[in-house]
């Protein structure tokens, strides 16, 4: 190398020798005839010589000249003394001018080279993208430059697809319809053009791209090309949250892209970057680490989640020892799943020490060797996907372009067109602002907010493009954020075509590389439709819940007036009025009752004419709602409308008090301000009507159905109370009845057994026969009246019931029945028989009357079969216990309550079933 440097600097030394000789060689040539010639041609050797060699090789040739000038040509002549005032000035300007040329020469080559190396930096960083194709098109469209993500996503290498025009990559039905050269027209004309669709790979394989066609032009504006950069999206496409990730991602790209270019201090954008890093990737740690080359480690420069005592201090390994190194070794970016079970590379002392168990990392590139290392780390296990590797590694990239743009002017510029790419490249406003609130940076979505260009609003305040309230609003916002030295996420109004939008602003402190705040930068996304469905649902959550407010409130009232006012005390809230009243009319009397609420002086409780509310010859016509926006505008109006305008109400709204198609009555509204109701108040207002007027409908119901309730009971009342006399009355005459009867019935019985046991003997067979029906009718006749008796004490007896056995009952009713033992009756008893709850002597009663029954109707000559079992039967939810005798026939039970009329019935059953007890 020194060897070569020599050689080098010999070569430039001759160059300025050869050309210093040649000038002498001309200049005396020539200066007998061209004397002024003369510094001329010594100045052309200076510049060549410094032009084709270097700074010392101008400075020699400077030197050469200015002797020769100095010996030849200066008086005296030869002699290296300049005795003249005049040639001593020649000679210095000779002199100054010429070591201004070197100097402006050496100036330029330094500034090509940089130039040339910040290229050859920048065409390394275009081929290592995978992700992205990134390529240049002629101003006709053929391919002039490709990388190898576009070989990677369109499947060409650059020898098959350099001077091929783009079209290739669209489908026919795009040729068809000529859309290539449409995109070109579009981003030569408005200076890019973006969109997604599908693209044509070299297999023919369709796949969905998006694409950023931008116009490239030079400083005049002429069109030399364009830049295409191609993205592959299909599976972004499918997975709407993979898309939101990556906007994500994109965003922290940009706010770190402006970071960068803010002028902070390095230290201070790394620690930004891996605090932006964890967040954006949602992991516990994040670390840079700087190669130090002498050392073969690798410093923790800055880091986030670690020890803070370790930042600075801790170092680790190259190679095969930690991740990092292995980074570094394979010079591609490392995923680690579960570093327990990795066997690439052994983990680093820091990762177990905290824990970790999945990372990333990539290559900070941008230095011979890599600079670094960029890592995130989690203690979770977690797959990082393809996403996260080329975000990390657009971190490192910007990182790596951060660290360098110190290097040279033009690098610094190529960083600021990166941002602006990615300024423009989204639809969220970005601008940066001074101290002073001017615009030093804004983005064309910014701009179009304003509805101007960029060059029109950078250098102005908000005061000078927005109206006064709107601009002092956001710069107090503005003032706060530079003060406190903090991020704000809030929402600001700007007017935009004619209406307000509301832009979600993101505003962090603009810092130079002193980390002083010199200005702010904002990110503003358009959130206007959101806000207005987020309003539009709030309205109608609160609509709804109105809505049921009242029907609660309704449903807990009873009469009209407490549902009228109900009602008004929720509609209130809902909608903003001064004056509210529920109507009832009755057209027959030509009245008007105010339910609830005010109406031209006229409180609850007032019953006022129809005419004072609605004109006489609309009375009986029915609309649904009327609604006035300035009553004062109204060529007639009602009294109350009169009134009503007087204590200043403006806007007026009516609803109908509709049931089954008739006018009951009205909701009526007034309010201070003209047209104060617009179409939601209206429709609420209807709602609420209809509910309304059903529920008075509802609540007349009830009062007429509790008067009618009422009228029955007192109906009732005297029925019973009659009813009560009448059995009273029907007691007394059993009793006397009963009495009267059996008096003559004891004499006939008595006097029937006198003649039959004294006068026996002298009767013949007829007479005893008849002597015999007498006594039995007489019997007959007192077991009725008796009978008659035990039913009016039964109807008398205060029943109080108790768990009874059914079997100690039955016995009790067959032990009392002497007409059983007479009859030699068969009674047969199926155990078991449940307990059952009644009254005990009711019924025994009941059992005896049916055991008799039971042998009543059997004829003389058959012996009776009675059988006696008990069934559990559900009926209505309840048990219903049966006792049943032998037969079951459903016209026994009929028959039971009809005993006497069947007593000599021919067709009468041998064995009777006994009903329910």
């Amino acid at each position: 190398m020194h060897n070569a440097n020599s050689s080098w600097q010999l070569r430039n030394y001759s160059i300025a020798i050869f050309t210093s000789a040649l000038a002498l060689l001309l200049s005396l040539l020539i200066s007998p005839l061209l004397e002024s010639f003369t510094f001329s041609i010594f100045f052309i050797a200076v510049v060549l010589s410094s032009w084709y060699g270097d700074r010392n090789s101008g400075g020699l040739a400077t030197l050469l000249c200015s002797l020769a000038i100095a010996y030849f040509f200066l008086p005296p002549i030869y002699s290296f003394s300049v005795m003249t005032l005049d040639g001593t000035i020649q000679l210095g300007l000779f002199v100054s001018v010429s070591l201004l040329t070197t100097e402006l020469n050496a100036a330029r080559k330094r500034t090509e080279l940089r130039l040339q190396e910040s290229e050859n930096r920048y065409r390394e960083m275009v081929e290592t993208v995978q992700d992205y194709a990134i390529l240049r098109l002629d101003p006709q469209g053929r391919v002039v430059t490709w990388n190898t993500g576009a070989e990677r996503i369109e499947g060409y290498t650059a020898t098959e697809i350099l001077g091929e025009h783009f079209s290739r990559f669209y489908t026919a039905s795009d040729l068809e319809r000529g859309h290539p050269d449409y995109l070109l027209q579009t981003a030569a004309s408005e200076g890019k053009f973006a969109e997604e669709g599908w693209r044509v790979r070299k297999d023919g394989s369709q796949f969905w791209a998006s694409v950023l066609l931008t116009a490239i032009r030079d400083r005049q504006g002429k069109l030399l090309g364009f830049s295409q950069v191609v993205r592959e999206i299909t599976a972004y496409k499918q997975a709407e949250e993979e898309l939101r990730v990556r906007a994500r991602q994109q965003e922290a790209i940009a706010q770190l892209g402006q970071l960068a270019l803010s002028g902070i201090n390095p230290t201070a954008l790394m620690h930004e970057t891996v605090t932006l890093v964890a967040q954006t990737l949602n992991t516990e740690y994040c670390k840079i680490l700087e190669l130090l080359p002498q050392v073969d480690l690798l410093l923790l420069r800055a880091g986030i989640g670690w020890q803070p005592e370790l930042v600075g201090r801790t170092t680790v390994s190259t190679g095969n020892a930690s991740q990092a190194g292995y980074t570094l070794l394979f010079n591609q970016p490392v995923v680690v799943t579960d570093i327990n079970k990795e066997t690439r590379f052994r983990g680093s002392p820091l990762l177990f020490k905290h824990n970790v168990i999945s990372g990333i990392s990539v290559i900070i590139n941008g230095h011979k060797p890599p600079w670094g290392v960029l890592s995130a780390h989690t203690r979770h296990q977690r797959t990082f996907t393809q996403n996260d590797i080329n975000f990390l590694q657009g971190i490192a990239n910007i990182l790596a372009e951060a660290i360098d743009r110190g290097e040279s002017a033009q690098a610094l510029q190529e960083s600021y067109s990166l941002l602006q790419s990615v300024l423009e490249g989204t639809n969220d406003a970005v601008f940066v602002k001074d101290r002073q609130g001017r615009y030093q940076l804004i983005n064309t979505a910014a701009a179009r907010i304003f509805g101007n260009s960029k060059d029109q609003i950078v250098g102005k305040d908000d005061t000078q493009l927005l109206p006064i309230d709107i601009a002092a609003a956001i710069r107090e916002t503005d003032r706060r954020v530079m003060t406190r030295g903090r991020a704000e996420i809030v929402e600001e109004l700007v007017r935009e075509a004619g209406s307000l939008h509301t832009y979600l602003s993101t505003k962090d402190p603009y810092r130079d590389a002193g980390g002083n705040i010199i200005g702010l930068i904002g990110v503003a996304r358009d959130i206007t439709e959101r806000k207005q469905a987020e309003a539009a649902l709030l309205r109608s959550n609160q609509r709804l819940e109105t809505l049921r407010a009242i029907d609660r409130a309704i449903l807990r009232a009873e009469l009209s007036e407490q549902i009228a006012q109900a009602a008004l005390e929720r509609l209130t809230s809902a909608i903003a009025c001064q004056h509210a009243a529920v109507i009832l009319f009755n057209f027959n009397k030509g009245e008007a009752q105010i339910l609830a609420g005010q109406i031209a002086l006229n409180f609850t409780g007032s019953v006022v004419p129809i005419t004072e509310l609605i004109p006489l010859e609309t009375a009986n016509k029915i609309q649904p709602i009327l609604y006035v926006e300035n009553i004062a505008c109204l060529s007639s109006r009602t009294p109350a409308l009169e009134r009503q305008l007087k204590v200043g109400s403006q806007s007026f709204l009516a609803v109908a008090l509709l049931v089954e198609g008739n006018l009951i009555g009205e909701l009526t509204l007034f309010a201070n301000t003209t047209a104060a109701f617009d179409s939601e108040d209206q429709a609420i207002a209807t709602e609420i009507a209809t509910q309304l007027a059903i529920a008075i409908q509802q609540s007349q119901l009830r009062e007429q159905l509790q008067n009618y309730a009422n009228q029955l009971e007192q109906r009732v009342t005297e029925r019973t109370a009659a009813l009560v006399e009448a059995n009273n009355e029907l007691q007394a005459f059993g009793y006397s009845v009963s009495h009267d009867l059996r008096a003559p019935l004891r004499s006939m019985q008595g006097l029937a057994q006198a003649l039959q046991e004294d006068y026996s003997s002298q009767l013949d067979s007829d007479g005893q026969e008849y002597i015999q029906r007498i006594i039995a009718s007489a019997e007959r006749m007192d077991g009725l009246i008796q009978d008659l008796l035990d039913y009016s004490r039964l109807s008398r007896a205060d029943m109080k019931l108790r768990v009874l056995n059914l079997t100690e009952i039955v016995t009790e009713a067959i032990s009392q029945l002497e007409t059983l033992r007479s009859r030699q009756a068969q009674i047969t008893i199926e155990q078991p028989l449940p307990e059952i709850i009644g009254h005990r002597t009711t019924l025994v009663q009941v059992l005896i009357n049916l055991l008799s029954n039971a042998t009543k109707f059997v004829p003389a000559h058959k012996q009776p079969q009675v059988r006696v079992w008990a069934e559990v039967r559900r009926v209505r939810g309840a048990e219903e216990q049966r006792s049943r005798g032998a037969a079951g026939a459903e016209e026994q039970r009929s028959r039971g309550a009809a005993g006497d009329k069947q007593e000599n019935s021919p067709s009468s059953p041998s064995s009777p079933s006994s009903p329910s007890s």
